[in-house]
């Protein structure tokens, strides 16, 4: 698999993309930084977007990627973007974005029988183009949900927000081999700590007290999600947090290959 990095940060500084990751070019991750770094023609390639949880920064340019495949609309012939979330995730996309108030409802355009965005609820598990995703849900302030991508015989974990939690570690154990990696939100330095608590996310310390839970390691963690104004201060901190353990913090654009 390559995993092309849109967004790994949170968009409060330019060019820190919010989360986003692309699989193969067709296959994102949350939508939080798709029309802010592809072009046209590589925003409507895209097939599918799968969602983590409804939080703006990972869900805010879904909008305008709807907008490019109803631009893209031509004679008879619609190309459908498909999200797939959880039941409360969908609803919440209908209620709250897709509402003909904050932006058109692109499930009836350019018709309800043939429209541009397909809102697609899901169980746990499920294969789409080829992958298999499973949900696991985390820890925030809203239902999130961890992501298990597997395809062939690559296989990755992307936790997007969480605080300390305990059915993601307990997955992880009781899978037959290693994950080749898992991308993890450490959001917020040690000195927050209190705050990473109260919103559902993690510091490199409270990372360092969750992989103790962890039996079967990764081969190799990507730390996800860092608070632009506090990257520096993270990237120190994760240095002792982690050490034993095989890392990298991924920057905005990079291309990793599983």
């Amino acid at each position: 698999m390559k995993i092309q990095c849109l967004g790994v940060h949170d968009s409060l500084a330019p060019g820190k993309g919010s989360m986003c990751l692309l699989i193969d070019g067709t296959l994102a991750l949350d939508a939080g930084a798709i029309t802010d770094t592809l072009p046209f023609e590589q925003q409507v390639t895209i097939r599918d977007v799968i969602v983590s949880h409804v939080h703006i920064d990972h869900v805010k340019t879904l909008p305008f990627l709807a907008e490019s495949f109803a631009i893209s609309f031509t004679g008879n012939i619609v190309q459908t973007l498909r999200v797939h979330a959880k039941p409360a995730i969908i609803r919440a996309l209908k209620a709250h974005l897709f509402n003909n108030v904050l932006w058109p409802d692109f499930t009836t355009i350019p018709s309800v029988a043939d429209p541009v965005l397909t809102l697609i609820d899901q169980g746990q598990t499920f294969v789409v183009q080829g992958y298999t995703i499973t949900f696991i849900p985390l820890t925030h302030t809203v239902p999130t949900y961890a992501i298990h991508v597997q395809h062939r015989d690559s296989e990755f974990l992307y936790i997007s927000d969480t605080g300390p939690t305990e059915r993601i570690w307990q997955y992880i154990n009781q899978l037959e081999r290693p994950l080749d990696a898992i991308f993890i939100d450490v959001a917020f330095p040690n000195s927050l700590e209190n705050l990473a608590w109260a919103s559902g996310h993690l510091t490199p310390k409270l990372l360092r007290a969750e992989l103790g839970k962890v039996t079967n390691i990764p081969k190799h963690m990507y730390a996800i999600h860092l608070k632009s104004v506090y990257i520096e201060k993270i990237s120190k901190e994760l240095v002792s947090a982690l050490d034993g353990y095989d890392y990298s913090i991924p920057k905005p654009m990079d291309i990793l290959t599983l």
